[in-house]
């Protein structure tokens, strides 16, 4: 199966997600197509720490630009990022589980409500 990647897929256009967090120990096949169909514009990997992803990218790009992020991780990396996120404005637009594996999306708040 795919995960909890397809529950959340529609929610985001491609080209919208710019960063995406995935723990490697979760296998990249599992979520293969849901990546390819969000297009983001950086793809970030990390095995059992995620604090190197948001101390060298996701920090910055949060506090500098609306970055919209998905993420398929575990759920004590989403805790984390999803707290770090909204000291930056950002909010959980939407989350998914499945077999303990997270699939989520952050956004600044207020970005997918503008019209």
């Amino acid at each position: 199966g795919l995960g909890a990647a397809p529950a959340i897929a529609g929610l985001a256009a491609p080209g919208v997600v710019t960063h995406f967090v995935q723990d490697s120990r979760l296998g990249t096949d599992r979520i293969a197509g849901w990546v390819a169909r969000l297009q983001p514009t950086q793809h970030h990997t990390f095995d059992h720490d995620v604090t190197a992803v948001w101390r060298n990218v996701l920090n910055d790009a949060w506090r500098d630009s609306h970055a919209a992020t998905a993420g398929f991780t575990r759920y004590a990396e989403f805790f984390v990022l999803s707290t770090l996120a909204r000291d930056h404005g950002y909010r959980v637009a939407a989350m998914s589980e499945q077999s303990q594996h997270y699939s989520w999306l952050l956004v600044r708040d207020g970005l997918d409500r503008q019209g």
